[in-house]
């Protein structure tokens, strides 16, 4: 079985093709598209109307070419449209498109995705840093704790609305990064539990296009964990290139959310006390694919 699926983020909306074949999963390339789905929903808690058709376009660019390929589209919504006053604005006229079978994701679930994604069946800890929000869950043993997560298994998941465009409205233009963490972390650790809520274990992943990205300019090859120890320095470099990050070939979507996203991850790793994240770009799609392959449409 073959079929298309999207992410409709709260940043950006990617579109991947995957199979089942051989009782393997394979995935194909990612191809994404910023569209900026939560651009002023810290502020007004709705989706703008500029936002909303520039977002709606890029689902339906998508969808043809699905339709194109002669496949169904299976397709997640995350943190903007969950959180958003007016989201059936947005997602009834897709729930009418044929072969497009669309599924607004509550944030455990966001997070169990990217979890089966990125861990892959191994035990560990995963934090997903989207656009709208920010995930950590994680599994201490491997098995159908980590697919099945039931309130005596040993899988947790949390999300928070503390995503890279939210951090951006929050934090407004950015002169100083002493300053513009302190903010961060005011602005994020209320909304965090206790730091011992969970009893975390390595390894720890990172995902989503803040985490991928910053991972990406440390080490092409992601095999360099991001510690505090080089994150906040590269935040630096990061804030001293002011409008030439617009010009660097890894932030061109995101050099106005790369430094607000950053802070946010820097708090997290802070607070629940984790020494490394080793980034990777497998996540929530590859995880949401597989599931609804392996189930054979039953989503």
């Amino acid at each position: 079985m073959t079929a298309a699926f999207l992410d409709i983020g709260s940043n950006s909306i990617r579109y991947m093709r995957a199979a089942i074949e051989g009782g393997h999963f394979l995935c194909g390339k990612k191809r994404r598209v910023t569209a900026r789905l939560a651009e002023g929903l810290l502020e007004s808690g709705c989706i703008s109307p500029a936002a909303l058709q520039r977002n709606l376009a890029a689902v339906l660019q998508f969808y043809q070419l699905a339709q194109g390929e002669g496949l169904a589209l299976y397709a997640y919504a995350t943190s903007a449209a969950r959180d958003a006053r007016n989201r059936e604005e947005f997602l009834a006229p897709l729930r009418d498109l044929p072969d497009f079978h669309l599924h607004l994701l509550s944030g455990e679930e966001e997070a169990r995705y990217a979890f089966l994604g990125a861990a892959r069946g191994r035990a560990g800890t995963l934090i997903d840093i989207g656009g709208g929000s920010a995930q950590i869950c994680g599994a201490r043993a491997i098995g159908t704790d980590c697919n099945q997560p039931t309130a005596t298994s040993n899988f947790f998941a949390e999300s928070f609305p503390i995503g890279c465009v939210r951090a951006k409205e929050c934090l407004g233009e950015i002169n100083d990064l002493d300053v513009a963490y302190a903010r961060i972390r005011d602005w994020v650790l209320p909304l965090l539990p206790r730091a011992d809520t969970y009893t975390l274990s390595a390894p720890y992943y990172g995902v989503g296009g803040t985490i991928t990205t910053l991972g990406t300019i440390l080490d092409t090859s992601l095999q360099t964990p991001i510690a505090p120890e080089n994150l906040y320095p590269l935040l630096r470099q990061l804030l001293d290139l002011g409008a030439g990050r617009a010009a660097h070939p890894l932030l061109r979507d995101r050099h106005d959310v790369i430094i607000p996203g950053g802070l946010v991850l820097m708090a997290l790793l802070s607070h629940f006390r984790i020494p490394t994240l080793l980034p990777t770009h497998r996540d929530g799609l590859e995880g949401f694919a597989e599931e609804v392959l392996r189930d054979g449409n039953n989503k």
